[in-house]
C-alpha cells in the first residue's frame, strides 16, 4: 500500500509539472490514465482502503478539473488571436509540423539551446537559449522554415515580422509596438524578424526617418530580449540573408549565430530519395546521385519545387532520369553564386 501511495503522489507530481510547462494535453493524459486505475483499484480493494483511494481520485478529477478549464482558455485565446487586426508585414499564427530539411548540426544546436529549455526551464536556470538568435545565409525559405518547425515543436503563437513589407508601411515604428504589446502579454510566444538587415539597408539607401524610427524600435524590442530579467516563455529569432550589412548595435543584442548554408550533397540526395519513394521510377542508386550532383548551388524549395514540376509533367506515369535533368536545367537557382560565398566569408570572420 505504501509502494502504491508513493507511486500515486509521484504521478501527480508529474501532473502538476506538465501543467507548469503548459503541456495541458500530456497532463490531462496522466490524470485520465490515474483515475481509471483508481476506479478500478476501488473496485478491487477491500473497505479499509476504499476511503484512501476514493480521496485520491478526488484530488486527480480537481486536477483534472482544472487542466481541463486551461485548455478551453488556451482554445480562446487562440481564437482571439485570429481576431487581431495586424498591419502590413506583421502576421499571427500557430504553424503545424513541416518537413523540414537542413543540416543535423542545426537540429541538434535548436534542441539544445532552445527546445528543452523553453520546454523545462527550471532544468536550465542559466541558459543563455532564450536568444535573440540569428540565422544567416543564402536560403531565406530554409530559415523560415527552421523557425516554423522549432514553434510548431514547443506549440506557442509565432509572430512574424517581414522587415521588407513592413518598411513599405506609412509608419513602420508604429505597426512594430503592436509587437512589444504582444510581447508584454501573458501567453508564450516566438518573434521572427525577417530579413532584419533590410533595416539597415533601407537606411544607407534612403535617409529617411521613418526608416531609422523603425530601427530604434526594433533595437528596443532586440533590447527586450537580450535582458536576463526577460520572461523565459518568449524568444526572438532573425534571419538575414546579407549579414555584413546588419549594424554592429543589432549584432552586439543577436547573441548567438547559426550559419544555415545551401543544401549539401548528402541532403540532396535525402530530399530526391524522399520523393522518388513516393512516385514510380526507374533510377538507380547512381542516377540519383547524378540528378542530386546537378541541383548543387539550389535551395531546397528550389529543388522541392522542380520536384513538383517533374510529377506534374509525367502525371502517373513512370518517371525517369531523362525527365529529372531536363526540369532541372530548365529551372537554375536564382542564389547568386557571390551572395553565397560573402556568407560563407561572414561565417569565418
Amino acid at each position: 500500500m505504501e509502494a502504491l501511495e508513493k507511486s500515486i503522489n509521484e504521478k501527480l507530481e508529474e501532473v502538476k509539472q506538465e501543467v507548469t510547462d503548459k503541456n495541458y494535453l500530456r497532463a490531462k493524459e496522466y490524470c485520465e490514465s490515474v483515475i481509471n486505475n483508481l476506479k478500478t483499484k476501488l473496485n478491487t480493494t477491500d473497505q479499509s482502503n476504499k476511503l484512501k483511494f476514493e480521496a485520491r481520485k478526488r484530488d486527480f478529477e480537481e486536477e483534472l478539473a482544472d487542466i481541463k478549464l486551461c485548455i478551453e482558455l488556451y482554445a480562446k485565446a487562440k481564437k482571439n488571436i485570429k481576431k487581431i487586426k495586424t498591419p502590413n508585414g506583421i502576421t499571427l499564427s500557430y504553424p503545424s509540423p513541416i518537413k523540414l530539411w537542413c543540416d543535423n548540426e542545426i537540429r541538434e544546436r535548436l534542441a539544445e539551446k532552445l527546445i528543452l529549455p523553453f520546454k523545462f526551464p527550471q532544468l536550465f536556470p542559466n541558459s543563455s537559449g532564450y536568444g535573440p538568435l540569428l540565422l544567416y545565409g543564402p536560403d531565406k525559405n530554409s530559415m523560415r522554415d527552421i523557425l516554423k518547425h522549432f514553434t510548431s515543436l514547443v506549440e506557442v503563437l509565432l509572430i512574424r515580422i517581414d522587415s521588407n513589407e513592413l518598411l513599405k508601411n506609412a509608419e513602420p515604428y508604429k505597426d512594430l509596438t503592436l509587437v512589444t504589446k504582444l510581447c508584454n502579454e501573458k501567453f508564450p510566444c516566438v518573434i521572427l524578424f525577417e530579413d532584419i538587415d533590410a533595416f539597415n539597408s533601407k537606411c544607407m539607401v534612403k535617409d529617411d526617418k521613418r526608416y531609422k524610427r523603425a530601427q530604434c524600435e526594433m533595437l528596443v524590442i532586440l533590447s527586450m530580449f537580450s535582458s536576463t530579467k526577460k520572461r523565459p516563455e518568449s524568444i526572438l529569432f532573425a534571419t538575414a540573408t546579407s549579414p555584413w550589412l546588419i549594424c554592429r548595435q543589432e549584432l552586439r543584442r543577436l547573441t548567438i549565430l547559426y550559419f544555415v548554408d545551401l543544401p549539401d550533397k548528402g541532403l540532396r540526395q535525402e530530399i530526391l530519395k524522399d520523393f522518388l519513394t513516393k512516385h514510380k521510377h526507374n533510377l538507380s542508386e547512381m542516377d540519383t546521385i547524378e540528378v542530386a550532383d546537378m541541383t548543387e548551388g539550389y535551395t531546397s524549395e528550389e529543388i522541392s519545387n522542380s520536384l513538383c514540376l517533374v510529377y506534374m509533367k509525367v502525371v502517373n506515369k513512370i518517371i525517369t532520369k531523362e525527365v529529372l535533368k531536363e526540369v532541372i536545367l530548365k529551372a537554375p537557382p536564382q542564389t547568386p553564386v557571390f551572395k553565397v560565398e560573402l556568407c560563407r566569408k561572414w561565417k569565418e570572420s
